[in-house]
């Protein structure tokens, strides 16, 4: 008789994008935990001016340890949560970094952007820019056309409606580099029709800078909301197909 092949599971940590919440990992989370796997989707204190990428990055290291995980974690970061992921990924229980439609803004190393950045395709695309409105107190709305043009596109009505009702006010401020880069394996989720992150731009980052395959998922920017199942799918194979074993 043949051998049955074991289910590798992880402890998935999902973190959000700019202007979102936990909630929008939540269709994913029920997908994830129904293969076997743990979740978890910190909510970030980013409608506090003050708060910076290393202290979100501290606050998921915070739930980490609270939740007294000391193994096989994945952190997986959606567009903007990407460089909070970044930063979190020196806690000894991350085995493993996945970015899905990654915007890495300023936070490649330094040696690395400098070497790179003048053939870079532009990261995010002009339109996602006009929709960043400056509230005057350090933190940016924003508008809700633009989100449901740029965001949720390719999501249902009802999704997309009751999500542009869920955004809140996100800190908008220059950030320092990290001064290390994580050498743990890494993985990066390219959405061909992202409306917001260049796909042209997540290429050549992954091909020149992380020297990573991209996994290409068909869709917007927000396969979390548009697409959870088969995003889940491809999580799930991360940890149990092709590649390095993180366990």
């Amino acid at each position: 008789m043949g051998s049955i092949e074991q289910h590798a599971t992880a402890t998935f940590g999902l973190i959000h994008g700019a202007w979102h919440g936990a909630w929008c990992w939540d269709e994913v989370q029920q997908a994830l935990n129904r293969m076997g796997h743990q979740t978890f989707a910190p909510e970030l204190p980013i409608s506090d001016p003050s708060a910076t990428f290393d202290d979100h990055a501290q606050y998921v290291v915070d739930i980490m340890n609270d939740l007294g995980l000391h193994e096989n974690v994945v952190l997986v970061g959606h567009s903007r949560g990407a460089n909070v992921a970044l930063r979190a990924a020196h806690h000894p229980a991350v085995k493993k970094l996945v970015f899905v439609a990654g915007s890495f803004e300023a936070s490649l190393a330094q040696q690395q952007m400098d070497e790179h950045e003048r053939r870079m395709p532009a990261e995010v695309s002009p339109r996602f820019l006009e929709g960043i409105k400056e509230r005057g107190d350090g933190l940016t709305d924003y508008d809700e056309a633009l989100a449901k043009e740029l965001f949720y596109h390719d999501c249902r009505p009802d999704i997309a409606r009751d999500a542009i009702l869920r955004l809140r006010p996100q800190r908008r401020a220059p950030e320092n580099r990290p001064e290390t880069w994580p050498t743990i394996p890494m993985e990066s989720i390219i959405c061909t029709a992202d409306r917001v992150v260049n796909p042209q731009w997540s290429l050549y980052v992954a091909h020149c800078i992380l020297n990573i395959r991209p996994i290409e998922m068909n869709g917007g920017h927000t396969p979390l909301l548009a697409n959870a199942r088969p995003l889940a799918m491809k999580l799930d194979r991360i940890v149990n197909e092709g590649g390095e074993s993180i366990l």
